[in-house]
């Protein structure tokens, strides 16, 4: 089974308290975030704009003052989703804020969140992200 991981590029457009379902009541900041997640196939959900929300990314999504700008994944047999998260925590570096627990309900491997409140700008997240999951795999697509 191909399922390898992707990360979203959210835009946040002002700072805000959002319900996410079971971890309750989060403060958000205005910005840019990015989410990973473990199968490239939800990618084509995520953009969709009506679904019922299940995963803690969906109450994200489904806020008026978001926007998803852009995704990126990798397509080959091996589940990478915290290895990926954690490469894009260490190459933000200083301009990394976690969420706690958002997105890692899951995770066995520590990464205490999988979204990433990212201060960069648009661009250079997306060519840092294109860097880090190119240093991962050799079928990477975005769009």
């Amino acid at each position: 089974m191909v399922r390898c991981a992707y990360s979203l590029v959210i835009r946040l457009a002002r700072g805000k308290r959002i319900k996410v379902g079971s971890l309750g009541d989060l403060d958000f900041e205005e910005g840019l975030y990015v989410y990973t997640g473990s199968d490239y196939r939800r990618v084509r959900r995520h953009l969709r704009g009506e679904k019922k929300t299940f995963w803690h990314i969906d109450y994200l999504l489904k806020d008026e003052d978001s926007e998803l700008l852009w995704a990126v994944w990798c397509k080959e047999d091996m589940r990478v989703e915290c290895k990926v998260n954690q490469a894009i925590f260490k190459a933000l570096g200083r301009h990394a804020t976690k969420i706690p627990r958002f997105g890692s309900s899951d995770c066995r491997a520590g990464c205490g969140s999988h979204l990433i409140r990212a201060d960069l700008g648009l661009e250079e997240l997306k060519s840092l992200l294109l860097r880090v999951y190119s240093s991962i795999s050799n079928e990477v697509e975005h769009l």
